[in-house]
């Protein structure tokens, strides 16, 4: 019976560090996202762009 009590503990403890570890992780890659990486233009810069390639086209044409 000790043997099995001793896995069942070893493996609470086990997932505890996986569910600990992966917090971490999370956290570790949302603070990089937040402060290393670039942001994407929003929508409106994208589409006032296109709108000026499209008329742009027109006038080529």
């Amino acid at each position: 019976m000790f043997i099995v009590g001793t896995i069942v503990v070893l493996a609470g403890i086990f997932y505890c560090v996986i569910i600990a570890a992966s917090a971490v992780w999370l956290a570790a890659v949302g603070l990089w996202q937040a402060f290393f990486e670039k942001a994407e233009p929003d929508n409106g810069w994208c589409r006032d762009l296109q709108r000026e390639i499209e008329a742009e086209r027109r006038r080529q044409v």
